[in-house]
């Protein structure tokens, strides 16, 4: 049983390691919230439909979490580490609230063998310890729940392990300690080991782009006379501020100044705003981002963990433009390496980002270390190897 909340990105995150267990003959069932239920459809993969949506974004849910919208640090601020593990343990809190029991009911019926849980699914491993079974917490990217732990236990010592006992104890659970597994057995770490904090100890799983079911079209794959920019402001930012990270227009009218081909992708609502493009753009529609990576010098993304991630996987280069939430955080940790170049996406920041990019396409180190992250990449077990070793271990832990 594999599940995420409510939210595309996370879900999709799950889908590589889910095939690859279904592959090797498992049964498989991908579970969320209503909300994702024509998602999970899609995947191929057999999905399972629990507890309730919940608005993490509702005034009720920033006022629990003690960030009213009145309060919203500015777009583009330093991020506060303390205060993002305040918003981000309550949202975890609801999420249980509303999905461990239906998890539970469900999981007591159908009897798997283990769950595997996105990291803020924690109605995963709350389902997983009521019935006996094993769980495993999967990370995708730099995991940012250590600095945020580290902030918060810098005026507050020992705040997580008691935050972790409450949690798992309003659901009738004894947990203690704190490590990479946040109350699960294990850990699944797709993130290349040199961008990874040090202190994030997990089984390495090979990250595999999924970006939805989406169709490529052939003229992605065909070579260019000139560079390829491509461009991607997610729709993270849309959802939670109401609008991207940077404003397109203006940083396509800073990039039609290079003798290079703009790829920008996106979605329809996106591209309402973008016409008419510059001589040297074209919008790719629901154009899945992996398959435009490859041709690309580089990607000019919203620091999205999935955008970061992919860029990696393909050995592309990054300018990211990060406002919010772990954007900062994906940003910090890839530019910490020489694969990106970060610009705090503050207003008027577009010029900024455009420097970035003459930076990276200037400066062959980039993409020698992006390439470098590749093979890092490529050297971590696939998801058929780990179902195989997480099969095993699952064996084991029956035994014990």
């Amino acid at each position: 049983m594999l599940t995420s909340w409510g939210w595309p990105t996370h879900l999709y995150h799950l889908v590589p390691l889910g095939w690859a267990f279904a592959a090797a003959g498992h049964e498989v069932r991908l579970v969320s919230q209503p909300a994702l239920a024509d998602r999970i459809g899609a995947t191929g993969l057999t999905g399972v439909v629990v507890g309730e949506d919940a608005d993490l974004l509702s005034p009720e849910v920033r006022a629990r979490a003690g960030m009213p919208v009145s309060q919203l640090p500015p777009q583009g601020a330093p991020p506060d580490y303390a205060r993002m593990w305040r918003s981000t343990t309550v949202r975890m809190e609801v999420l249980a609230e509303v999905m461990a029991d239906g998890m539970t009911s469900f999981a007591r019926a159908w009897r798997p063998d283990l769950v595997v849980w996105d990291w803020m699914t924690f109605a995963g491993p709350i389902a997983a310890h009521r019935l006996g079974l094993p769980s495993a917490r999967l990370v995708y990217g730099p995991d940012m729940f250590p600095r945020m732990q580290e902030a918060a236990e810098a005026t507050s010592p020992g705040v997580a392990e008691k935050w972790l006992t409450s949690l798992y104890g309003r659901h009738g659970i004894e947990v203690t300690g704190v490590d990479s597994a946040w109350g699960g057995d294990w850990c699944l770490d797709t993130c290349p080991p040199s961008v990874q904090l040090p202190s994030v100890k997990g089984l390495p799983l090979r990250y595999v782009p999924y970006n939805g079911p989406l169709v490529a079209p052939a003229w992605v794959a065909e070579p260019t006379e000139r560079r390829r920019i491509c461009v991607t402001m997610g729709t993270s930012a849309r959802r939670l501020r109401g609008e991207d990270s940077v404003s397109l227009p203006n940083l396509l009218e800073g990039l039609a100044e290079l003798d290079a081909e703009v790829v920008v992708a996106g979605t329809g609502e996106q591209r309402r705003g973008l016409e008419p493009l510059p001589g040297n753009a074209v919008f790719a529609e629901y154009v899945p981002l992996h398959a435009l990576l490859p041709g690309s010098d580089v990607l000019v993304h919203q620091g999205g963990a999935g955008s970061a991630m992919s860029a990696a996987f393909c050995g592309v280069p990054q300018v990211v433009a990060a406002a919010i939430a772990d954007q900062p955080f994906m940003a910090e940790r890839f530019a910490s390496v020489g694969a990106a170049v970060h610009v705090p996406a503050t207003s008027g920041c577009e010029e900024a980002v455009v420097a970035g990019v003459r930076t990276v396409l200037g400066d062959p180190s980039y993409a020698a270390v992006a390439g470098r992250l590749r093979e890092e990449m490529l050297g971590q077990p696939a998801p058929s190897e780990v179902a195989a070793t997480l099969t095993g271990m699952v064996r084991d832990h029956a035994v014990r």
